[in-house]
């Protein structure tokens, strides 16, 4: 397995990734008709315009198998004044889940942001119904700081989320060591 920097040529692939993730963690959280029908082309427009638009302190990475993306991590560097790093999206596709890519990912980033960042912290949202990511986050040393609103694409209701966050990106780096 290799993690590379992603390229606009990345960004079908990532996006059906991503669809198709979408799909499986937030069965019963978004509406069935947004999964069923719309999200392929949601997250496909959605990647042409990271790509497209991208900001300056904006990050992807991804990691193949071969010739198959088996994940990646989108990030925006210090974004925020005193929770760092903001970690946009990180998913792994389902038949590659528990082997480390994940955190393989993570790793890169944490890296990245002791190099590259002022503030070290970096900080993410989670759907409050996925609790697999979140046993992911908690198992990575991450903390739930507080609860929030989200509203998803489409015309599905808000949905709860937790905002997680690590003080320093070492800590990230200790959980995997």
């Amino acid at each position: 397995m290799r993690i590379r920097p992603a390229h606009i040529e990345d960004a079908e692939a990532i996006a059906n990734l991503h669809a198709n993730s979408w799909r499986i963690a937030y069965c019963g959280i978004l509406s069935d008709e947004f999964l069923g029908n719309q999200v392929s082309a949601d997250r496909l427009k959605a990647w042409q315009e990271k790509f497209n638009c991208a900001k300056n302190n904006q990050k992807i990475w991804v990691a193949e198998e071969g010739d198959d993306l088996t994940g990646f991590i989108c990030i925006y560097g210090d974004e925020h004044e005193t929770l760092g790093t903001f970690i946009d999206n990180l998913h792994v596709a389902a038949a590659y889940q528990g082997q480390g890519i994940g955190r393989q990912l993570m790793h890169t980033v944490a890296e990245w942001v002791n190099h590259n960042c002022a503030s070290k912290g970096l900080y993410l949202e989670v759907l409050a119904d996925n609790q697999q990511a979140q046993r992911f986050y908690q198992g990575l040393a991450g903390k739930p700081v507080k609860s929030q609103w989200w509203q998803p694409p489409g015309d599905g209701e808000k949905v709860k989320e937790w905002l997680y966050s690590w003080r320093h990106a070492d800590l990230v780096m200790q959980a995997i060591c």
